[in-house]
């Protein structure tokens, strides 16, 4: 049995909720998890608006896991250029479903990432 503790890049709490809905646990700790066990994800990306219109919007997502790697493809806008202000990704949700391995180390870390075109998350 392992505990998940969900984290984003910069290691602070994320936004992912869907951990605390699979298990039951509204608490927004750590919970036990066991092998097998489906967790579902939930991702919501966000390009802040500010101080400008040179933000370029969410070009691709991931969700990592450690031990795992990649928890399913990235999802990739399929705009290979960044669009016109008006036309700009600038909220995107993703899901993902991580299974538990057998044997889980003590921790399982889930971590989601957004990037823009310029390579900014």
């Amino acid at each position: 049995m392992g505990r998940l503790a969900a984290k984003n890049g910069s290691g602070r709490p994320s936004h992912i909720r869907s951990w605390r809905e699979h298990q039951s646990d509204s608490r927004g700790g750590d919970i036990s998890v066991k092998a097998g066990d489906k967790i579902n994800l939930k991702v919501t990306a966000q390009e802040k608006r500010r101080n400008g219109p040179w933000q370029t919007g969410i070009k691709v997502i991931q969700v990592t896991a450690d031990p795992g790697g990649l928890v399913k493809d990235p999802w990739v806008n399929s705009s290979g250029l960044p669009k016109a202000c008006g036309e700009k990704t600038w909220e995107q949700d993703d899901q993902a479903t991580y299974t538990v391995p057998k044997n889980p180390p003590p921790i399982i870390k889930i971590c989601a990432l957004a990037e823009d075109y310029v390579g900014k998350r």
